[in-house]
């Protein structure tokens, strides 16, 4: 504090200032030198602390490029990083980053209000209506932004009964899978999204009935949905398990049930058909099935 210092220099981070999935102590220890520059400036001391965004090229950084373009953070080249340095000002905190506004925008403020950036980001208003979010355009939004935070070209791999979890999401990719949905729909899609509803399809089935106020159009997707679920638990089930008896036997009595109400509509079906078949048409049944006439 003694010394006769032109300047008081700290390079913290982008995390710091805003927040990174992932890299909660990264950004608390960064936000501590944020701290440290403000104390210093209000002691009437030199200080600033410069908030960086990710750096090209080497550096702690390179393994999470991808993950920062998807999410509108663009490693800035060196030279024009310092380039920025100079043109700093005279706050004791700043933020030196290139973000893509398009990408970034719509995720910082996908899950709450976020005055941080309110006088640089405004988020569009979200289309949340019945013609928009048909059930096959919600399940196509599902797979391309599935698509996209995994970081594929298309859809193909994202086929609507594939599992997430096979799909290779992991809490980081969960979370920015969810601030797409939520930015792009206007819907509160829990951050747990890909594993309360593990597949593609029964994601789409539940935003659909969530947008549209009712149930999904298909109620063949909201089985399939639960099912999902069921297989997700059973799947841990230990077969030493006392659960495990007592669930392979609910399991048989629903398939049973599912086998004598398919049993039944096929008997009421042939019943319906005697009742409006011909003598000739009766006839032709007997000596087809019996060999008979």
């Amino acid at each position: 504090r003694g010394l006769p210092l032109d300047a008081f220099v700290l390079f913290s981070s982008f995390a710091g200032s805003v927040g990174s999935a992932g890299q909660g102590n990264y950004a608390a220890a960064n936000a501590a030198l944020d701290a440290i520059a403000e104390e210093r400036r209000a002691a009437g001391l030199p200080g600033v602390s410069i908030a960086w965004g990710p750096w090209a090229g080497d550096g702690m950084a390179g393994d999470l490029g991808d993950r920062h373009r998807r999410g509108g953070v663009r490693p800035m080249d060196p030279s024009v990083a310092v380039t920025a340095l100079a043109r700093t000002g005279a706050a004791a905190t700043v933020v030196v980053a290139d973000i893509d506004w398009e990408r970034f925008g719509p995720g910082f403020t996908a899950g709450r209000p976020a005055p941080l950036v309110s006088g640089l980001y405004t988020p569009p208003v979200p289309q949340n209506d019945t013609e928009t979010w048909a059930l096959a355009g919600m399940l196509d939004l599902v797979r391309r932004q599935a698509a996209e935070v995994l970081g594929h070209g298309g859809t193909e791999l994202v086929e609507p009964g594939h599992a997430f979890r096979d799909l290779g999401f992991d809490s980081l990719t969960a979370v920015e899978f969810r601030n797409g949905l939520a930015a792009r729909t206007g819907l509160k899609v829990p951050a747990t999204a890909v594993f309360d509803y593990p597949t593609p399809a029964a994601l789409a089935a539940h935003l659909h009935a969530e947008a549209t106020g009712g149930a999904p159009e298909n109620p063949q997707l909201s089985i399939l949905a639960d099912l999902d679920k069921v297989e997700n638990l059973i799947s841990v089930i230990s077969p030493e398990d006392d659960l495990h008896a007592a669930v392979r036997t609910r399991l048989h009595v629903m398939l049973s049930k599912l086998d004598k109400a398919r049993t039944t509509e096929s008997e009421s079906a042939t019943s319906l058909r005697f009742d409006a078949a011909t003598d000739d048409e009766l006839f032709s049944f007997i000596h087809e099935e019996l060999g008979r006439s």
